[in-house]
């Protein structure tokens, strides 16, 4: 039994870096969730097979160190946070986007357990880092077929490569750690030709790294490694030959550095796409990321000691809203700042936590051995070599800068774990009262072992399995070819009680809205598609009622199944829990207008502009409020069509807003429906129904003439038009006449 305990460890150990490769189409979220149960999965059944060797053998018993001390604390902290937040349900088990909250806390504290009690001496090391690099060299052959054109990039811009991760920013991180582990085992191999394949390895994964275009990712490799060559040069033996190539290392990266910064300008960096991201970062790129921090330190403010729980800073975000986000993406989650996010989630007792975990890493593999050395000449604390300690300090500093900008994934979480496991595995210490334990072999087989697999499959079950099923039924119902059948899968779906409940509901209400607009839908299954999501808003309600998001969703709904005062009643609830969102403002608005009520649409788009009147788009909504009431003079004033060709933002926004492009067809609005056709063509020139849609225009106003000659240069622009223009124009013809 102890033997295949250690293979079910050992295997769950070592096949966790292959996780970060599963992509699971079946399930929602399918670049998130299938490596995420599986991490999970795993790590419970390493978990359960170490806990059953440890009780028989002394070999495999935890010992202490201040980094087991400070996870169990940010487990301790979190819990007392999650349990006194705004709602608990979600900090604890996440949600399908993120999979994170305390679940997974949890899961990288049991995996860091494992590790450092089952990886005991350097040849076990060296064998799952080699495993991981495996993992990795998939990984990158994968994202460098992204950036050859042979796969597609599933996110991000068109070059971003994320491999099989689905985010560039994940990758980032992916290969920041990859680069570590590469570099130590280049450190320690003795083979000159092993070296040669862990340099190689190095090079491809800083090569991977750059084409991921996450800039934090690089400026922390960058300074890391600055740091890296610094301790080098530094604290190296006397004479020993690596302070000079430190120094250099040093310099080069330096060097390296100011050339590229001094040739920004050139057409080199300006077409070569990841040096131009990389050397034109300027400070206003990140007002955004800014003003979000401004308003999370005001949600500390508020809950300065334990904060808001994990996965609730959306609560922050909508109550201190601050209007001059309106042109950045609507709902966070995140702070963008690893910090903020810990004083977000924990308060100050959380972000003290955290950083209790990285400061005692540091302290054993750099502090400590500094201090003993310099200080008392005692040589048997020093655990690493000045080698190995300039990695771990370059690795740590690199991984917090990146994390300034943006937050942990299941990537970083994985080995951020390995890199505490291995500094842990070094330093750590016998805990006595464990290791005196004494457990009879007789009752070891007969209770401890069936317990522990029965305890095993139930926690297997109830922490994963429900979920899995939710999120395929999801991906069931969008696949679902019946009305019917998607509402029975969603609400399936929902009942099962698994995480995503709020997701599970957003999607539904998305899908029963397409639905219940299309006229191809029966009443039957109106009648249907209203209950059913009359049912899911009352159960999330009860759950959420401060949830600003709900309450906008609910109040679209209403809108298109035509319950305008269910609508505004949701929105008026939104406004309260959100005062300063625009969106919440014109959504009003629009309901205002569908309602016939021009007056108190009015008062709403003005309102939303005067938060910030930088906002172009609002400015445009407000204008298309004027053309509603019949005020011609006031939207004139607002918008001057001669003019908007000098402003090009405001024309974009003018072009591109469907209010205001609505209002100008039911107003019989000929300039402006012609100016926004018209720069729709140019900047589609190949979409006929533009070009049909401008003739018509033409045609409505008698203007036949310029009718057909719409239509003659759409045949002339586009061959495969020929015939249907040709049609058309008999159609013109035979009308004028």
């Amino acid at each position: 039994m102890k033997d295949l305990l250690k293979w079910v460890m050992y295997g769950a150990v070592f096949a966790v870096p292959f996780v970060l490769l599963l992509v699971s189409s079946t399930m929602f979220f399918p670049y998130i969730t299938g490596k995420n149960f599986a991490f999970r999965i795993l790590v419970e059944i390493g978990f359960t097979a170490w806990l059953l060797l440890m009780l028989i053998d002394r070999a495999y018993r935890p010992q202490l160190s201040y980094i087991l001390y400070a996870i169990l604390g940010l487990l301790g902290v979190m819990l007392l946070a999650n349990l006194f937040g705004e709602y608990s349900p979600k900090s604890f088990w996440s949600n399908y986007e993120r999979m994170e909250g305390w679940v997974t806390l949890l899961h990288f504290s049991m995996y860091f357990v494992v590790l450092g009690s089952a990886l005991t001496n350097e040849k076990l090391w060296n064998r799952f880092f080699n495993i991981a690099l495996v993992a990795g060299a998939i990984m990158s052959l994968y994202a460098l077929a992204q950036a050859s054109g042979i796969y597609d990039i599933s996110q991000g811009t068109s070059w971003r490569v994320d491999g099989r991760l689905g985010n560039s920013s994940y990758l980032g991180v992916y290969m920041l750690f990859h680069i570590f582990i590469a570099g130590w085992l280049f450190i320690r191999a003795k083979s000159r030709n092993v070296k040669f394949v862990y340099g190689g390895l190095i090079a491809l994964f800083i090569y991977i790294l750059t084409q991921t275009g996450t800039r934090g990712a690089v400026y922390g490799l960058i300074g890391g490694s600055i740091l890296s060559f610094l301790y080098l040069a530094i604290m190296a033996p006397k004479g020993a030959a690596i302070k000079k190539w430190a120094l250099g290392g040093f310099l080069a990266v330096v060097l390296l550095v100011c050339g590229m910064w001094s040739i920004r300008d050139t057409e080199f960096v300006k077409n070569n796409p990841a040096l131009d991201r990389f050397t034109g970062t300027t400070l206003a790129e990140g007002n955004i990321r800014f003003t979000v921090w401004q308003m999370a330190l005001e949600g500390v403010k508020e809950r300065p000691i334990l904060g808001w729980g994990q996965e609730n800073f959306s609560y922050v975000f909508n109550k201190y809203y601050d209007p001059a986000l309106y042109g950045a993406e609507p709902w966070y989650d995140r702070t963008h700042n690893i910090f903020m996010d810990w004083l977000i989630a924990g308060g100050i007792l959380g972000l003290v936590a955290y950083l209790a975990v990285l400061v005692s890493g540091l302290w054993y593999s750099v502090l400590r051995p500094f201090y003993v050395r310099i200080k008392n000449g005692v040589e048997e604390y020093v655990h690493f070599s000045v080698y190995e300690q300039a990695l771990i300090l370059g690795l740590l500093a690199a991984y917090m800068f990146h994390n300034l900008f943006v937050f942990d994934n299941l990537a970083s979480w994985i080995f951020y774990a390995v890199v505490l496991a291995l500094i842990h595995s070094r330093v750590s210490y016998e805990w006595m009262t464990i290791s005196n334990f004494t457990i009879d072999r007789d009752m070891w087989n007969k209770l401890a072992v069936p317990s522990g697999v029965a305890v095993l499959f139930v926690v297997i079950y109830f922490v994963n399995i429900p979920s899995i099923q939710a999120a395929q039924n999801i991906i069931d119902a969008y696949r679902a070819t019946t009305p019917s059948a998607k509402l029975e899968k969603f609400e399936t779906a929902f009942n099962r009680g698994g995480l995503g409940d709020q997701e599970i509901f957003e999607q539904s209400v998305q899908v029963s809205a397409q639905l219940y607009g299309n006229p191809s839908t029966s009443e039957d299954d109106k009648e249907k598609i209203v209950k059913l999501y009359k049912e899911l808003e009352e159960k999330m309600m009860s759950k959420k009622p401060n949830d600003a998001r709900l309450h906008i969703i609910a109040s679209n709904f209403y809108r298109i199944t035509g319950d305008l005062n269910s609508a505004m009643t949701s929105l008026n609830t939104a406004e309260e829990l959100s005062p300063n969102k625009q969106t919440i403002k014109e959504e009003q608005g629009v309901v205002y207008m569908m309602a016939g009520k021009s007056e108190e649409a009015l008062e709403r788009f003005q309102t939303a502009y005067l938060l910030d009147e930088r906002n172009e788009k609002g400015k445009v909504r407000l204008a298309a409020a004027y053309l509603f009431a019949d005020k011609q003079k006031e939207f004139e004033v607002l918008l001057d069509l001669e003019t908007l060709s000098d402003n090009p933002s405001l024309l974009s926004a003018v072009v591109n807003e469907p209010l205001l492009l609505s209002i100008a067809y039911q107003k019989k609005n000929y300039s402006l429906l012609e100016l926004i056709i018209e720069e729709r063509v140019v900047a589609s020139p190949l979409d006929t129904g533009l070009r049909t849609n401008l003739s018509a225009l033409y045609f409505e106003q008698g203007q036949y003439i310029k009718a057909k000659e719409v239509i003659e240069k759409a045949i002339e622009d586009i061959p495969e038009f020929k015939s249907e223009g040709e049609a058309l124009l008999k159609e013109i013809d035979s009308m004028q006449n």
